[in-house]
């Protein structure tokens, strides 16, 4: 469960950071160029995302352990984000791979 919300919010962190001006790339796909494009969808569907997982992590830690535990993966995902995109570490592939190794650790281990 909560390796989903960690990709959950990243994916919404990620949208924010899309709409950011000073942050451009080279090789942006095509969805990405498209949600740039529009911002106040980018940011609306960024804060559904948000309170998807919101919702999720007050469902299963309680009220406040799942706020804090929020901000703490916001604050995370925000620094792996802004560090390590600029390097193109982060893609698809190597996120469906940490993803998986999540889960399979989240479901086998505990």
């Amino acid at each position: 469960m909560h390796s989903t919300v960690f990709l959950i919010l990243f994916f919404a962190f990620f949208l924010f950071y899309n709409t950011s001006h000073r942050m451009r790339w080279p090789g942006k796909s095509q969805w990405m160029k498209w949600l740039e494009q529009r911002p106040v969808l980018s940011r609306s569907l960024a804060g559904l995302l948000m309170a998807l997982a919101v919702w999720a992590l007050v469902e299963r830690d309680g009220i406040g352990a799942g706020i804090f535990s929020l901000v703490v993966i916001v604050m995370g995902i925000g620094c792996l984000v802004v560090v390590l995109f600029p390097y193109r570490y982060l893609n698809m592939f190597s996120l469906a791979l940490i993803y998986l190794a999540a889960l399979a650790c989240e479901y086998f281990i505990v």
